[in-house]
């Protein structure tokens, strides 16, 4: 009898405490997949508005600024159906994102996303955390590639972590596509070149368990808010590039004669 009323006793302390610890394990996953997946439809929207930004025009009573900013949103709300980005986790689902923060001038497109996600805990009344992600990108308002250029002065494409040029903007290796494996699944995955994927040396050497790799990239991530996950896209100059010690891209590099 004194056994059983031992047993009984240890399984109402841990049998809780388990049922927290998954509770949150739960939470933390369900966070890490909406985070992610607003990440990357954010940085797609702003990059996308952002080569675009010379046919945003005008209409009567709207400035260039409130158009732009209403097409960037609308790409981001398109990109969370496209992912299938699981925004019912959000107080208020697409409509609890606050963009007010979010800024479109003559340089540069800005989206700030705020939403606040509910906590399964009702004991203390309706609480949630707030959450803030940020996409920014400079604004293509050049001339257009190729036009009126000699060969070597021809408009191509870099990044400031990137070592290769790039002819065209919609190269697969400027296009990131952000795949989490788990830490078993990191050894035997490839990227689309076949090449195994290195620590970043940004935040590669850090612990996790669940990695980030992109299909052309070289590096695994250890976290998805790392700048080596973010594109910001510049173009200039080829003439350019190349004293800067840029080298022509494996795959689009002879395109176009570059």
């Amino acid at each position: 009898m004194h056994l059983q009323g031992s047993y009984t006793v240890e399984a109402s302390v841990v049998l809780p405490v388990f049922l927290c610890f998954a509770v949150f394990m739960l939470l933390f996953l369900r966070i890490l997949s909406l985070e992610w997946g607003i990440s990357v439809s954010l940085d797609t929207a702003v990059r996308n508005i952002a080569i675009y930004g010379k046919e945003v025009g005008t209409y009567e009573g709207e400035t260039e600024g409130d158009i732009g900013m209403s097409a960037a949103i609308l790409y981001a709300n398109a990109e969370y159906v496209k992912r299938r980005v699981p925004l019912n986790y959000i107080r208020g689902d697409m409509f609890g994102i606050d963009y007010s923060a979010s800024e479109f001038t003559d340089n540069e497109v800005t989206l700030v996303a705020k939403y606040r996600v509910p906590l399964p805990f009702t004991m203390f009344g309706k609480l949630d955390y707030e959450m803030v992600q940020h996409a920014y990108a400079r604004r293509w308002t050049g001339e257009e590639p190729g036009k009126g250029d000699s060969e070597d002065d021809e408009e191509v494409y870099i990044t400031p972590t990137g070592t290769a040029y790039h002819s065209t903007r919609s190269c697969t290796y400027l296009d990131l596509s952000i795949h989490a494996v788990g830490k078993g699944d990191l050894a035997s995955s490839r990227n689309k070149s076949g090449g195994i994927y290195s620590p970043c040396r940004l935040c590669g050497k850090r612990r996790s368990g669940t990695y980030y790799i992109t299909d052309y990239g070289d590096s695994y991530h250890t976290s998805i808010s790392c700048s080596g996950l973010k594109r910001t896209i510049t173009s200039v100059k080829k003439s350019e590039a190349i004293a800067k010690g840029y080298h022509a891209c494996g795959k689009c590099g002879n395109v176009g004669g570059l």
